[in-house]
């Protein structure tokens, strides 16, 4: 009596909870707006036959975006006022770390941080210094932010841009990117192999100079990345750098035996 007394209590307990409750409200809604990890993994509730969408906060300001409702400065502020909240795995696109990064101000070859841009900052050094991150489910949110990072920084590299800024903002960029900060959520084992192969897949799109650039910015990236980023490696990692120089040794060789359209030449 008493082991079914628990059970049903227990069973009570879930219909009082508010996620049971939200759940419950499908029946009467067009859509579901929860920023519950364990529901908005799902894209919809099933109703009987129907199926009634779920959508969370950042869904609901990109939707009134786009209907015009706010602004696009609303909506960057928005975002930024989620990152302050605690919320995680807001995404970053590149034209807002753009924006936010050139609206920073370089001193002492340091960046001084926009509020905007170190709520991006925090936001994502929250999420790496917590357990909340699940692998593989969302290795995608890691993986294109780190990818928006690393555009970002290639886009940098301009023609009229001061050279000491760009490099201050590089080295900034370049310190969210290392990917040895994310090793503990991927486990001992597979942590390890991160920190010494795993991270130089991101090294070789570091690797890819920024086109349609004079031949003096190319030089200068390039001095940047021999200084910053494989001059550590290659005294550090050596393993890692003698990978780093098989694979880029490797496209280069694959790129010089493609045939260029007919009239082309290199």
């Amino acid at each position: 009596m008493d082991r079914r007394r628990k059970v049903d209590e227990l069973k009570e307990s879930v219909y009082q909870h508010p996620t049971a409750g939200v759940i419950a409200l499908a029946h009467d809604c067009d859509a579901i707006i929860t920023d519950d990890r364990f529901i908005n993994q799902h894209a919809h509730v099933d109703v009987g036959s129907a199926k009634v969408p779920i959508l969370t906060t950042l869904d609901l300001i990109d939707a009134l975006a786009s209907a015009g409702a706010i602004s696009i400065d609303d909506r960057l502020e928005y975002g930024t006022r989620l990152r302050r909240a605690g919320y995680f795995f807001v995404p970053i696109s590149a034209d807002e770390l753009a924006q936010y990064l050139d609206a920073s101000v370089v001193q002492d070859d340091q960046v001084i941080e926009t509020a905007e841009l170190k709520a991006i900052r925090e936001n994502v050094l929250r999420v790496r210094m917590s357990d909340w991150l699940q692998l593989p489910k969302e290795a995608p949110w890691l993986d294109s932010t780190l990818k928006v990072f690393i555009r970002v920084l290639n886009s940098l590299w301009k023609d009229d841009a001061d050279l000491s800024d760009v490099i201050a903002r590089s080295n900034w960029i370049l310190d969210q990117v290392d990917v040895r900060g994310w090793a503990r959520s991927f486990g001992p084992e597979n942590g390890d192999n991160i920190v010494r192969t795993g991270r130089g897949v991101y090294i070789l799109m570091l690797l890819t100079p920024p086109f349609d650039v004079p031949q003096e910015v190319k030089d200068a990236y390039w001095r940047w990345v021999e200084d910053r980023i494989l001059a550590p490696i290659q005294e550090q990692f050596p393993d890692l750098y003698a990978r780093i120089v098989e694979w880029r040794r490797r496209r280069i060789a694959e790129m010089a035996e493609m045939e260029l359209p007919e009239g082309e030449t290199t």
